[in-house]
């Protein structure tokens, strides 16, 4: 009796079990090959190509510009309600007169309302380009996988140079 179910259980793998396992495998392959990177690729591709999106044709959607407008507003507003912040930006103002680091890294109400949705286009045209980026990729990617997406994910990215940093003395 023991003979019988070991080979059932031999044929069955045999003849049902590998042959489906065999059929979806190609199926997957096949179905995958020819489909395109945005719908059907893993996370790497996927995270890469929405990189190149958010370089090659940013969106700066005025609710989405508004919403973080009013955030960052709220968040000076709720500094300036913190002894130890406005301290702070006393002291950065009156230690580095005149020089850049004495504005507050979190920008000023007046300057941030005055931001719009074309300067922030202008600057993405100006400074997201090939000479001024700097990308990490870590995990489990060799070298040359890597070099072929990075080229892949950045050809339709301008070739420009990024302008000068402002003075800052």
């Amino acid at each position: 009796m023991p003979d019988s179910t070991a080979s059932a259980a031999t044929l069955i793998l045999m003849f049902a079990a590998l042959p489906i396992w065999v059929a979806a495998g190609l199926a997957d392959y096949f179905c995958h090959r020819a489909s395109a990177i945005e719908t059907t690729s893993g996370p790497a591709e996927s995270a890469l190509h929405l990189l190149q999106l958010s370089l090659t044709r940013p969106r700066f959607d005025n609710d989405a510009l508004a919403r973080v407008r009013t955030q960052m507003i709220q968040t000076i507003q709720q500094g300036e309600a913190q002894p130890p912040t406005v301290a702070n930006r006393v002291f950065y103002r009156a230690f580095f007169n005149g020089h850049a680091y004495a504005h507050p890294p979190d920008g000023e109400i007046s300057s941030l309302s005055g931001v719009t949705q074309e300067d922030l286009r202008s600057f993405a045209r100006a400074h997201w380009v090939k000479g001024g980026l700097r990308i990490a990729l870590a995990g489990d990617i060799g070298a040359d996988a890597a070099t072929k997406l990075l080229a892949d994910t950045l050809k339709p990215v301008s070739g420009a140079t990024p302008p000068p940093p402002p003075p800052v003395g």
